[in-house]
Formats: C-alpha cells, structure tokens, sequence
C-alpha cells in the first residue's frame, strides 16, 4: 500500500484536524492564565530579591543579591525576546515547509 496515499486519506485526516482544532481552542483558553501566572511568579520572585538586597548586612549578601537582580533581568529580557520572536519563526517555518 502507498504510504502517501495512506497519510492522505480523509478518514485519517479528518481526526486529526478536529484534534487539532479542539487543541488549539484549548491553549487559546488557557494562554491567559499562563500569562497572569508568569506575572505574578516573576513579580514575587523579584520582591523576594529586593528585601533579600536589603536586608543584607555582609557585602557577599549584597553582591548575591546583585547577582540574582542581574539573572532575574535577564531571565525577563529572554522571556519577552522567546515571546517576540516565536510566531515570527514558526511563521517562517510554516512558509518553508508549505
């Protein structure tokens, strides 16, 4: 039998179509609250830096807490670059192979 004609045959892709609509309306439902969610983790974590910068008597304690300011910053900064730029590459990805 024809693998290619297997692969598109309609009693095999009609499924998964409606899968994959069912799914997408599922991530479109929930991407609010994994959005919200982030929010508030991020906002909490850097509370948490903030008192642990000052409160820190020792200069190692406040230089920690630097650090941690720079990796939270940083951790931000490629969280929003991974949001920017995902639609844009799965964009082009669906471009190059349609």
């Amino acid at each position: 039998m024809n693998v290619f004609a297997l692969l598109t045959d309609s009693t095999l892709t009609a499924p998964m179509e409606e899968f994959t609509a069912k799914f997408t309306e599922l991530i479109d439902s929930l991407w609010v609250w994994f959005i919200s969610l982030g929010a508030v983790l991020i906002v909490l974590w850097g509370a948490y830096i903030g008192v642990k910068y000052i409160i820190a008597q020792r200069n190692e304690q406040k230089v920690e807490a630097q650090d941690m300011i720079k990796q939270l910053a940083i951790g931000i900064l490629l969280i929003v670059a991974i949001a920017l730029g995902a639609p844009a590459l799965i964009a082009a990805l669906g471009a190059w192979i349609g």
